[in-house]
C-alpha cells in the first residue's frame, strides 16, 4: 500500500514537472533547417504592445458651391453664374453637445468593428486623440471612424433627397451564393415611417413601357458621404423597408469577398451608429510607440513574482519540511498550469489580466496552507479532511466564479482579459487540486 502511495506521489510529481518544464522551456519540433518552440506565445493587450497615436482634427475646409446665371445650384462653373465657399463644418454645430456626441459616434463604432482596445480623449475645443493597437487593420479603423456617414436616396435626375439617415433603423452584413459567385450585401432595414417612404418611392422610381414599346425609367441613387453603392430602378414595390445593398461584384475570390465584407462591415459601423454631427479628419500626427513604461512596470511585476514564489517555497519548507516541499510542487504546477492555458486559450493579458493571475496564484497557496496547517495542528492527512478543506475553499472561490462570469463577456479588454483569466484558474482550481494537489498531500504518508 505504502509503495502504491509513493508510485502515485512521483508520477504526479513527474506530471507537475513536465508541465512546468513546457512552460518555462517550451515544445520544440523541426521545421525546415531550425528548431521551432510550439507553444504560443502570450497575446499581449495594448498595455503591453505597440501601439498607434493620432490626433483627429475638426474639419476646416469649405466646399464650393456653383450657381447658374439664374440663381440655381449646378455641379460646375456655370457661364454667367456664381459659386460661394461653404463650410464643411457650419459654426453652429460646432458646440461642446455636438463635440461629445461625435466621441460617443466614434466609439459606437469602433465597437461595431470589433475593436477592444482603444482611447479616445478629447479636449473642450473637440479636438481628439485616439489610441489603437498597431496591426493590419488600425488604418481601416481610422478610415471608419471620420467617415460622416451621411445616407441619401436621390432622385437620379435632378438629386432630389428622397431618404436619409433619419430612415434607418438597423443595418447587417449578408451573403448571397449564385452560380457567378458570393456577393456580399449591405442588409439596411428602415424604420417605420421610412418603410411607408421607401414603399412609395418603389412604385414611382420604375421601368416603363409605352404604346410604341419604348422603355422609360425614373432611376434612383443610393450613396454614403456621396459615394454611390447603386443607381438603380425598382421591379417592385418594397413594402418591408428592406434594402439589399450589393458591396462589389460577385466573386469566388476569397481575398476578393473578404475585400467586400470588411468594406460593408464599414457601412454597416458608420450607418449604424448614425451621422457625425462634426466632420473630421485625421491630422498629420501618427506615432507608432512601444509602450515602455507599462513594459517596465510589467518587468517589475516579474520579478516581484519570483521573489514572492521564492519567499513562498522557504516559507513553506521551514514550517512544514517535507510536506512543505509537496505544497511547493504544488504551487509551482498551478502557476504553469494557469500560463500555459493562457497562452493555448488565447486569452489577452493585460495589466488587470496580470492582477488576475496573482490573485489565483494567492488563493491556491492560502488553500495549500491551510491544508499543511490543518495537518500540522490536528494530524489530519485523511481524504475526507482533504475534500472538507477543498469544499470550503470551493466556495470561498464563488465571488471569484461571479466575478469572473459578469467580466467576461465585457466589450473592453482590460476588464475581459481579468475575467477569462480569473473564469480558466477557477476551472484549474477545481480540476488540478482535485487531481493532482491531492495525490501529493494525502497519499504522502
Amino acid at each position: 500500500m505504502k509503495k502504491q502511495s509513493t508510485l502515485k506521489t512521483i508520477a504526479v510529481i513527474i506530471l507537475i514537472m513536465m508541465i512546468s518544464l513546457i512552460y518555462f522551456v517550451g515544445i520544440y519540433v523541426k521545421k525546415l533547417n531550425k528548431m521551432e518552440n510550439i507553444v504560443p506565445d502570450y497575446k499581449l493587450s495594448m498595455d503591453f504592445a505597440e501601439k498607434r497615436i493620432t490626433n483627429l482634427h475638426i474639419d476646416t475646409s469649405s466646399d464650393t458651391i456653383y450657381y447658374d446665371a439664374d440663381g440655381n445650384e449646378v455641379e460646375e462653373e456655370a457661364e454667367g453664374g456664381s459659386s460661394k465657399q461653404v463650410p464643411v463644418n457650419q459654426s453652429e454645430v460646432l458646440n461642446s453637445e455636438n463635440y461629445q456626441k461625435s466621441k460617443e459616434i466614434m466609439k459606437t463604432r469602433m465597437e461595431a468593428l470589433g475593436v477592444t482596445q482603444y482611447y479616445i480623449r478629447q479636449d473642450e475645443n473637440g479636438y481628439m486623440v485616439i489610441e489603437l493597437p498597431e496591426e493590419d487593420k488600425t488604418d481601416l479603423y481610422l478610415y471608419a471612424i471620420v467617415q460622416t456617414g451621411l445616407f441619401e436616396i436621390k432622385d437620379a435626375e435632378t438629386e432630389e433627397i428622397l431618404l436619409t439617415n433619419d430612415a434607418i433603423k438597423n443595418c447587417n452584413v449578408v451573403y448571397n451564393t449564385t452560380e457567378d459567385g458570393t456577393t456580399v450585401y449591405l442588409s439596411v432595414q428602415l424604420d417605420k415611417e421610412g418603410t411607408k417612404k421607401l414603399e412609395e418611392i418603389s412604385k414611382k422610381y420604375v421601368k416603363t413601357t409605352d404604346e410604341e414599346g419604348n422603355d422609360t425609367t425614373k432611376n434612383i441613387t443610393i450613396s454614403v458621404d456621396e459615394t454611390t453603392l447603386s443607381k438603380t430602378y425598382f421591379g417592385q414595390t418594397i413594402q418591408n423597408g428592406l434594402l439589399q445593398l450589393p458591396i462589389g461584384s460577385p466573386s469566388t475570390s476569397i481575398q476578393s469577398i473578404n475585400s467586400n465584407y470588411e468594406q460593408a462591415k464599414i457601412y454597416e459601423a458608420v450607418l449604424g451608429s448614425g451621422k457625425l454631427p462634426i466632420a473630421y479628419t485625421v491630422g498629420d500626427y501618427q506615432n507608432t510607440v512601444e509602450n515602455t513604461y507599462t513594459n517596465e512596470l510589467a518587468k517589475i511585476v516579474s520579478v516581484a513574482g519570483i521573489a514572492l514564489l521564492i519567499l513562498i517555497t522557504v516559507y513553506f519548507i521551514a514550517r512544514y519540511r517535507k510536506n512543505g516541499i509537496m505544497a511547493v510542487i504544488s504551487e509551482i504546477g498551478f502557476i504553469a498550469s494557469l500560463l500555459l492555458i493562457i497562452r493555448y486559450t488565447n486569452c489577452t493579458v493585460s495589466v488587470d489580466g496580470m492582477v488576475a493571475i496573482a490573485i489565483m496564484g494567492l488563493f491556491q497557496f492560502v488553500f495549500l496552507n491551510t491544508l499543511l496547517r490543518n495537518r500540522k495542528k490536528y494530524l489530519k492527512s485523511s481524504v475526507s479532511d482533504f475534500n472538507e478543506t477543498f469544499i470550503k475553499y470551493l466556495k470561498m472561490e464563488i465571488p471569484i466564479d461571479i466575478i469572473a462570469c459578469l467580466y467576461t463577456f465585457v466589450a473592453w479588454t482590460p476588464i475581459s482579459s481579468m475575467g477569462m483569466i480569473l473564469f480558466w484558474g477557477a476551472v484549474l482550481f477545481a480540476i488540478y487540486n482535485i487531481i493532482l494537489t491531492k495525490v501529493l498531500i494525502t497519499e504522502n504518508k
